[in-house]
């Protein structure tokens, strides 16, 4: 089984919508509403794959470097398998357009998707975006996400009623070391701006911040 490691960009505007193209011509989920992304080219990072994808679907220009890490989700079903990384920015350069296999693009409360979105998005942005799960999992069906190293995993339902949290990262315990900047966004509607910086090396393979 081949794994697929993908990277995705969410642009959120002002008013908390996140923007989503429709996939035209594409080998996967063709004519479904998703977020801008795909495959990590080799020697490149998940941040800039996700930048790269956006510029070339949606006309989105973002710097990588100030692009915040909300987590990964780990896949193994129906014979595919892989994870995908999730980048959230409020910032960018130029408008959204469609672009390579996009025929539309548009702008979605988190929580009032298009009924023909992705199958697995709303799951992932209540998981990730909303309630602040930093790596989760789907084995048992595409709407199934669990999160990944609580003390007691919950459903999607049961992360999306977490709303303030702090960042922290779930593989601390794995032999990669990295010398990374830790940012701590808050979720917390009142103060979803606000970050608390530290510097340290930390065991993160995939590079949190």
């Amino acid at each position: 089984m081949t794994f697929h490691l993908v990277a995705w960009l969410i642009a959120q505007d002002d008013a908390g919508r996140v923007l989503l193209g429709r996939r035209s011509g594409s080998s996967y989920a063709d004519g479904l509403w998703g977020l801008p992304g795909g495959h990590v080219e080799a020697g490149e990072t998940l941040a800039g794959a996700a930048a790269r994808e956006a510029q070339e679907e949606v006309g989105l220009s973002v710097n990588p470097a100030d692009l915040t890490c909300l987590g990964a989700c780990r896949y193994d079903l129906d014979g595919m398998g892989g994870l995908d990384v999730f980048f959230l920015t409020h910032d960018w350069a130029g408008k959204p357009t469609p672009l390579e296999k996009t025929s539309d693009v548009g702008w979605f409360d988190p929580q009032a998707l298009p009924a023909d979105a992705l199958p697995w998005l709303p799951g992932v942005l209540d998981a990730h975006l909303r309630g602040g799960v930093r790596l989760s999992e789907m084995l048992d069906g595409w709407a199934a996400l669990r999160e990944v190293g609580a003390a007691q995993p919950r459903s999607i339902s049961q992360a999306s009623k977490r709303t303030c949290v702090t960042r922290y990262c779930p593989l601390a315990a794995l032999p990669w070391r990295v010398s990374v900047v830790y940012r701590y966004p808050t979720m917390c509607p009142a103060r979803s701006t606000e970050t608390r910086t530290s510097s340290s090396s930390r065991f993160c393979p995939l590079g949190f911040r």
